[in-house]
């Protein structure tokens, strides 16, 4: 076995030996040293790039194709990982938990100075953006300051020789300004290409429309850059909309209240790949440092400039990976271009087939890629081919390896096997603990499902066959449904629109997707945690990172968040079991007066504080919503914590065997 491997396995059995809490120090140094070892020279990426490990039992596929679709690829080793810090944009500049430091934040002075009083974007802006675009911005928007922000013009105005963004909403003001960015860098020589989903606008086409129109103009003007829609339908891939609902989507569509595909397939990628791939030849790898910003967050005003997401940054072999990952976003969106007139010029067909021909080489090898640091990551993915779909058996894992903590956000999380595991993970001693979106009416009543999946889900009696629906914590001790450890994002004012009638509503969401699991591994990227997200018909791209450093940044924003009164409510107060507290019900009411609520709005503190209200009178809708995802989970054969082998302590065989 080559070294490599060796090396990669060994971190697998050493992973086990922490899950059982039987690490010494003496061990911690020989992973250490392995590590250093294996990272002190260039990383031949070959035996990494391609799904091989097989989590969930075959057998339960019925046939290997499809099984063959579960598997994950292993740790690429030797990164460097910087997380995209936004607690200043969250929280406000006090280190205190206060509502005053809220109403200083980032977010606050987006929300209510910037984009409630004005209409901050229009066609001319749009156009502005890319005619302009040398040109410095000094408009005094609060979005160019935060985190997120940031690391995008960062990493653009830093790259040297290539681009290739995959972004799921992109427009208004914070579109525009990365929009200047990237043909910036289009004009100093850097290649550029772009690819958006122009097909799934939820309810922010006005932003997005005109910007991309522009673009594309662009792309048909300029040697360096090229602009696409994106294209993941391909043909036997399932529909994110449960059995039947894909062919009668219009009444579904306005029901939730949401524009999507009527197939119920998007892009959902939030990825920016940055010098990921060589310019001459592959041998550049070993100066080129290959980075790759992999995100929850999209660029639009009005559905993520205020929202909070998490990002981090991959710089090494991981990076080169993740662009092998999108080769077939970039075939499938270039087949279509091709196939459309106007859509394409000779150049723009001149620098998409250079960049496949490089892709294709990198991935025939050998390619050898210079370590930026000393972590692994683990990408999973739906992949725009359909040919990997292992969000299920890339998370459930690492769930049921837990055996000290799981910290989850839930933008949608409606899932039972999800609910499956969770509830096993308590009864093992797992403080478990999961903050909810409930932005609009729809997410929170389908968020509202989840507690009652946990509830209503079996759980596994260790010691036999036996399967109980009971919820218990680490001490045994019987829990009832206001006891779940839940809590609930409390969003900015809900209700409000953009100066201009015709605008996006404005409500503030949990947007991010990162899964938090022992202060070791650490999951972001795109990836909701719903059934129909798991189902496969989004594309989708997200990275496990195994660096306790990582997880435990990640760890400290979560638990500030779960402890802040001013941001997050219980699931007892949210659903009316318990008071809610006075002061965060002042908080709300001052919001409303500061606004202006008006007619036909939620002005009531109560209906945010305690929106749950609504749903334990909607119980019976909450029991079909549970009945639909399960249905759905076995129906696409979504994989169940029982469908993955284990050994005698409950540890995946996956993870735990070296």
């Amino acid at each position: 076995m080559p070294e490599i491997m060796r090396l990669s396995f060994m971190a697998f059995g050493l992973a086990s030996i922490t899950l059982f809490g039987c690490r010494t120090t003496e061990s911690e140094k020989a992973d250490l040293s392995a590590t250093s070892a294996l990272c002190s020279k260039p990383v031949t990426i070959q035996s990494y790039l391609r799904p091989t490990i097989q989590c969930a039992d075959p057998a339960y596929f019925g046939n290997a194709k499809e099984a063959d679709k579960r598997k994950i690829a292993p740790w690429m080793p030797c990164n460097r990982i910087e997380r995209v810090d936004g607690a200043l944009d969250l929280f406000g500049p006090s280190p205190q938990n206060t509502a005053d430091s809220v109403l200083k934040s980032n977010y606050a002075r987006i929300y209510f100075d910037w984009l409630i009083p004005e209409d901050r974007f229009d066609a001319k802006r749009a156009k502005d953006a890319i005619e302009l675009r040398n040109a410095p911005v000094a408009d005094g928007n609060p979005i160019h300051d935060t985190a997120m922000h940031r690391k995008v013009h960062e990493l653009i105005a830093g790259a040297q020789h290539n681009i290739v963004m995959d972004i799921f909403l992109l427009g208004g003001s914070m579109g525009t300004a990365i929009v200047s960015d990237l043909t910036a860098a289009a004009d100093r020589g850097v290649k550029v290409i772009l690819l958006h989903d122009n097909v799934s606008k939820f309810v922010v086409a006005n932003e997005m429309d005109p910007l991309w129109k522009e673009l594309k103009a662009f792309s048909l003007s300029h040697p360096n850059f090229v602009a696409m829609d994106s294209n993941i339908r391909t043909p036997n891939r399932v529909s994110s909309l449960p059995a039947g609902l894909d062919r009668l989507s219009a009444p579904f569509r306005d029901a939730m209240n949401f524009s999507v595909a009527a197939d119920g397939r998007s892009d959902h990628s939030k990825i920016l790949l940055v010098d990921t791939l060589y310019s001459q030849t592959p041998d550049e790898y070993q100066s080129l440092t290959p980075k790759a910003m992999i995100s929850s967050h999209n660029l639009v005003d009005s559905a993520s400039s205020y929202y909070h997401d998490e990002a981090v940054v991959v710089s090494g072999p991981g990076a080169v990976s993740a662009l092998v990952s999108y080769q077939s976003d970039l075939l499938w969106a270039f087949a279509q271009a091709k196939t459309l007139k106007g859509e394409l010029n000779e150049e723009d067909i001149k620098l998409v087939d250079d960049v496949l021909l490089k892709i294709d080489r990198v991935v025939q090898g050998p390619t050898v890629v210079a370590p930026q640091g000393l972590v692994s990551i683990q990408p999973i993915e739906v992949s725009a081919n359909d040919e990997v779909r292992n969000l299920d058996s890339g998370i459930l894992p690492y769930v049921m390896a837990a055996r000290q903590s799981i910290d989850l956000y839930g933008k949608i999380a409606y899932n039972w096997t999800l609910a499956i595991a969770l509830k096993e993970a308590m009864a093992r001693g797992v403080r478990v603990r999961i903050i909810l979106d409930q932005q609009t009416t729809s997410s929170a009543l389908l968020n509202a499902a989840f507690p009652y999946m946990i509830m209503e889900s079996p759980r596994r009696i260790p010691g036999g066959t036996k399967e109980t629906t009971v919820v218990v914590d680490g001490r045994g001790q019987t829990l009832r449904e206001p006891q779940l450890p839940l809590k609930w994002f409390l969003p900015f004012r809900p209700s409000q629109t953009f100066a201009k009638e015709d605008r996006s509503p404005l409500a503030q969401e949990i947007h991010a997707k990162t899964i938090i699991v022992d202060g070791r591994w650490s999951l972001f990227g795109s990836t909701n945690t719903d059934t129909f997200t798991w189902a496969g018909g989004f594309r989708e791209y997200s990275v496990w990172v195994d660096d306790p450093k990582t997880a435990s940044e990640a760890s400290a924003l979560f638990d500030r968040l779960w402890q802040h009164k001013f941001l997050t409510v219980s699931h007892s107060v949210w659903i009316g079991a318990e008071s809610a507290d006075p002061e965060v019900l002042a908080y709300y009411a001052d919001q409303a007066t500061r606004l202006t609520c008006r007619e036909g709005a939620s002005c009531n503190a109560l209906d945010v504080v305690q929106g749950g209200r609504a749903y334990r009178e909607k119980g019976p809708f909450r029991k079909l919503v549970t009945l639909i995802t399960q249905q759905e989970s076995k129906r696409i054969r979504q994989v169940f914590p029982a469908n993955i082998p284990t050994n005698a302590q409950g540890i995946p065989l996956c993870i735990a065997t070296p």
